[in-house]
């Protein structure tokens, strides 16, 4: 299974060819692609949290008319994938075809000079922000030791509240650490 490490790096992989660009397309075997409107959104920021990639994007430019908050094109959106046991992100040119053969369905990014596959993650769903604060496999991780910006009190402060934890058996809880 893919550790934080693997996670670090295709996050800083996806960087150059996802932050700040503007998504032209967005396939996927999901009916979430189309009720997020991806297409369009513009890459804010690529985030490796635990053993997790998020991919922030941000709201939807209104052109004509006032914003409707209860539409999701109004809403910040976070495509969420755990790679699991199986899964992969790959960048490539921009005509690099969708994968068709893996387990799960598929998620294939494009910008206008690069796509960015993830095949076959154990976990893809799209987040609004209230899903994104609430989604309990999210919300419950610890301090990521592996970011520079790590709150490494509230890192102390989890491995604390484990007691008598070993630590070898305490770092391994994601929830604290």
């Amino acid at each position: 299974m893919p550790e934080g490490d693997t996670i670090h790096r295709a996050a800083a992989k996806l960087r150059p060819v996802l932050d700040g660009c503007e998504l032209r397309a967005c396939e996927a075997d999901l009916a979430a692609v189309e009720e997020w409107q991806l297409v369009g959104r513009r890459v804010a920021r690529i985030e490796a949290r635990g053993k997790n990639l998020l991919i922030h994007c941000a709201p939807l430019v209104v052109v004509d008319g006032k914003p409707d908050r209860r539409r999701h094109e109004q809403l910040a959106v976070t495509i969420w994938t755990h790679l699991g046991m199986h899964g992969s992100w790959r960048v490539g040119p921009v005509d690099t075809p969708r994968p068709v053969d893996g387990r799960r369905p598929s998620l294939t990014l494009r910008t206008d000079a690069h796509a960015a596959v993830c095949k076959d993650p154990e976990i893809l769903r799209f987040l609004g922000p209230r899903g994104l604060l609430r989604e309990p496999r999210l919300a419950g991780l610890g301090p990521d030791l592996l970011d520079p910006g790590a709150d490494l009190d509230e890192a102390v402060t989890r491995l604390l509240a484990l007691g008598q934890t070993p630590l070898g058996d305490a770092i391994m809880r994601q929830s604290a650490v």
